[in-house]
């Protein structure tokens, strides 16, 4: 499957210019059909079967073939398992709203607008698009640029501006330099030795703490008080 998308799109990444990219020549590599290849030393792989919206085995040749080949069952299912199969019971998943009565506030990927939204969910049933944080949803859904072959314009775009993150294709439209969330970038002190005290969101301890910042450079994970490293981030950690 190949579109050929005439878009003009563009974002800014702090101070950073406005990235313009357009015409964009996307693959979807988990919709691609499996392909032996046309060697004949054979092994078993796995590829996503889109028709069945499952990942199935099957003997690659050893050479040519296309991208939709995994060595894993795993790996296959980790990168093309949440894309919406292509038959028409099953186009598209939507929230697991189920007629239970223990509700908890969860996210799910809402197609429309290739976004993680949040939804009640009642405890039980419900399908596999139901995350316990935006952040796992954003994680699983949202990155669909690793399904995809694009264009040069990819590395364009992030020659310009080295803070773009990622590239999100989401077919059939497409949303361009994804500029990266703050709060899960690394700590970064930066380039310079004009130390003061800031505050920064640590993951790993799904808390702000201090950080010396030397006063130029580094990136957008940094904080003048720990009450607006909270305010941003504390919400999208849970």
């Amino acid at each position: 499957v190949i579109q050929f998308l005439n878009l003009l799109k563009s974002c800014r990444c702090g101070d950073h210019p406005l990235v313009q990219i357009f015409e964009l020549n996307v693959i979807n590599i988990c919709l691609l059909k499996g392909d032996a290849g046309s060697c004949q030393d054979y092994t078993l792989m796995w590829f996503y079967d889109s028709k069945r919206g499952v990942c199935s085995r099957f003997w690659y040749g050893g050479c040519g073939g296309n991208k939709n080949r995994f060595m894993t069952q795993k790996e296959c299912e980790k990168l093309c398992l949440f894309l919406p199969h292509t038959d028409n019971k099953n186009r598209n998943l939507v929230e697991s709203r189920i007629s239970c009565a223990d509700f908890v506030q969860v996210w799910f990927f809402d197609k429309h607008i290739g976004a993680c939204s949040p939804f009640w969910y009642g405890g039980c049933g419900g399908n596999a698009n139901r995350f316990n944080t935006e952040h796992e949803c954003f994680r699983t859904c949202v990155a669909h640029s690793k399904r995809y072959l694009v264009s040069e314009l990819i590395q364009t775009c992030q020659q310009i501006v080295p803070q773009v993150s990622d590239l999100i294709v989401s077919s059939p439209f497409c949303s361009l330099c994804l500029c990266p969330d703050a709060c899960f970038l690394s700590q970064d002190q930066g380039s310079c030795q004009n130390y003061s005290m800031m505050w920064f969101f640590d993951t790993e301890q799904n808390e702000c703490a201090r950080f010396w910042y030397g006063g130029c450079g580094g990136n957008e994970n940094r904080f003048k008080t720990q009450e607006e490293c909270e305010n941003l981030c504390l919400t999208k950690s849970r």
